[in-house]
């Protein structure tokens, strides 16, 4: 009689030991997973909060052009930047990212007005600019282009027609930014760019 009513106690007793046991794993999975995740965005806020505040805009700028943050560009830490830059990272090293895109524009410039212009040895303008940001350029280059050329005025050198044309563009909104400098910027995002297609395709 002993053996049977020893009998639910027994049970009771493994199954508790079972349960401690699942419990105990899931905490395990829970903290595997968990630990990379805060990892990441504190060695992402680090990286961030080095930038100087210019950069800091260009970062969360570019990521709102690609369709990764879709909060206010202020420059301040958040968790819509954090979410933004650990997505588009998509496993590589958040810093290196970071890094890339700590990029400084002049004032007023941003990747949806900003452009360069440069005169060819032909004679002719040549513009260039973030064509994945700035929609606007594609009417305003030609608008000014066409305002130039069918006004009277006289121009006794290239940097005149150069400053008059930029004077057209910033009453359309748009920033002149040094060719050199731009072409830099578009040539490194441009293949930040890329290499994260690759990864999310």
């Amino acid at each position: 009689m002993l053996f049977f009513k020893e009998m639910p106690k027994l049970k009771l007793a493994k199954m508790g030991v079972k349960v401690r046991k699942f419990i105990v794993t899931t905490l395990a999975l829970i903290v595997s997973l968990t630990l990379p995740a805060l990892s990441t965005a504190s060695e992402a806020k680090s990286a961030f909060q080095s930038l100087s505040e210019c950069e800091r805009k260009f970062v969360q700028d570019f990521l709102k052009v690609e369709g990764y943050y879709k909060s206010s560009v202020d420059g301040v830490w958040g968790s819509g930047t954090e979410k933004a830059i650990v997505k588009y990272a998509h496993g590589r090293s958040v810093t290196n990212i970071i890094k890339s895109l700590g990029k400084c524009l002049p004032a007023g410039a941003n990747l949806s007005n900003a452009y360069f212009l440069m005169p060819e040895v032909s004679d002719n303008l040549r513009g260039g600019f973030y064509i994945y940001a700035n929609k606007d350029f594609t009417t305003a280059y030609p608008d000014c282009l066409s305002e130039i050329l069918e006004s009277d005025k006289e121009y006794d050198s290239w940097n005149h027609l150069l400053n008059t044309f930029e004077a057209c563009m910033a009453g359309k909104g748009q920033v002149r930014v040094d060719h050199k400098l731009y072409n830099k910027i578009l040539d490194e995002i441009g293949e930040l760019r890329s290499q994260t297609i690759k990864m999310t395709q």
